[in-house]
């Protein structure tokens, strides 16, 4: 389409980026910055909600020299079961995924994470299609870069 420039807030995939011209990628990482910045002396520890997310929750986990606790996410006809792969008792938790949807996998993850002290998620993009009341009181807080329920997007 000619344009001059294309802006991309975390692109799901690099497959994505490679069919545009003339693109200019915030990362994931770039967006938290602008919207969690404040937490970067309370988390003691990045939790990737599944092997999706893995990459992207380790490069804030590696920036922010904190270690990574990686889960498995398993759908079955029963629901979503997930098994967190390291102690997590007491410790102030950030979850991050790049969209949060209908909140399926977020809801069985804090279950999950029943025995951490705090719970933080944050998503790149927040499509809440179930509504947000979904996570309320499961999470200490939730972030999102782009709020399509509001149909805001933070300006990078």
């Amino acid at each position: 389409m000619k344009f001059n420039k294309v802006y991309v807030a975390d692109c799901h995939s690099q497959v994505g980026l490679s069919l545009l011209d003339r693109v200019e990628e915030t990362t994931q990482l770039g967006c938290f910055y602008i919207v969690g910045q404040h937490l970067f002396d309370t988390i003691d520890a990045i939790v990737a909600p599944d092997a999706g997310a893995s990459k992207k929750a380790q490069a804030i986990a590696d920036s922010w020299n904190l270690p990574l606790i990686q889960c498995l996410k398993q759908r079955t006809n029963e629901g979503i079961k997930i098994k967190v792969c390291d102690d997590i008792e007491g410790l102030d938790l950030l979850v991050v995924d790049d969209i949060i949807d209908g909140g399926g996998t977020f809801i069985a993850l804090a279950q999950a994470l029943k025995g951490a002290k705090t719970k933080r998620l944050y998503a790149t993009h927040g499509i809440f299609s179930k509504g947000k009341e979904t996570l309320e009181g499961l999470y200490d807080e939730v972030l999102v870069y782009s709020d399509w329920t509001k149909n805001e997007r933070t300006q990078f």
